[in-house]
């Protein structure tokens, strides 16, 4: 990813330059600030000497001395500080995490009841329900209305089979007999007597 200029301090700047980590055109736009600026070209001279001084240093003492571990590991040690450095400065710019419950607390309690109930209904779903026997007051009680209505069925068949068989003025005159007229016989018979008219 490229690296935006403008966004540098000086010092970062005048670092990626003597580095060459700068892009062509970055590098032009910083060459021509250092034409305008003489404090900015003082900088960079002394920032080469330094690092003309340190890698002379260090190439004395690299001919005179060892280095404690091999070089493998001492490439792997500085990519995990590097790595470090730039996980720390992350870190340093996100926004604060926020400790605690992202819920309200009384929904973790409701959300187990939820999962008990649920858990539940389908554990009960699954299971096999053994056939009741009755209870015995029922059954006396079924086949009393069994009795009862059976003994209906024979006395209205009986009373069905009676009046069938007796013709209608038969019928109107066991009626009067027996004092039962009443108003719609009378309607009938008194219709009777007018056809006869």
């Amino acid at each position: 990813m490229p690296v935006q200029l403008e966004q540098l301090d000086r010092e970062a700047a005048i670092m990626l330059y003597v580095a060459g980590e700068l892009e062509p055109a970055e590098r032009e736009a910083f060459e021509r600030r250092l034409s305008a600026e003489p404090q900015l070209a003082a900088e960079l001279e002394q920032l080469r000497a330094a690092q003309r001084s340190v890698a002379t240093a260090l190439e004395r003492v690299d001919a005179h001395q060892r280095l404690p571990v091999s070089e493998g590991v001492a490439v792997r040690r500085v990519s995990r500080a590097i790595t470090g450095w730039l996980a720390d400065r992350t870190v340093s710019t996100m926004p604060p995490i926020r400790k605690g419950w992202p819920f309200p607390w009384w929904s973790y309690p409701a959300a187990a009841a939820a999962c008990l109930i649920v858990g539940f209904l389908v554990w009960s779903t699954n299971q096999e329900v053994a056939p009741m026997s009755p209870l015995k007051e029922a059954t006396d009680k079924l086949t009393m209305m069994e009795n009862e209505q059976s003994d209906l069925a024979e006395w209205l068949t009986g009373s069905l089979d009676v009046t069938a068989d007796a013709t209608l003025d038969q019928e109107i005159d066991r009626l009067q007999w027996m004092g039962r007229w009443d108003g719609l016989n009378a309607v009938y018979y008194v219709g009777q007597e007018e056809n006869t008219q």
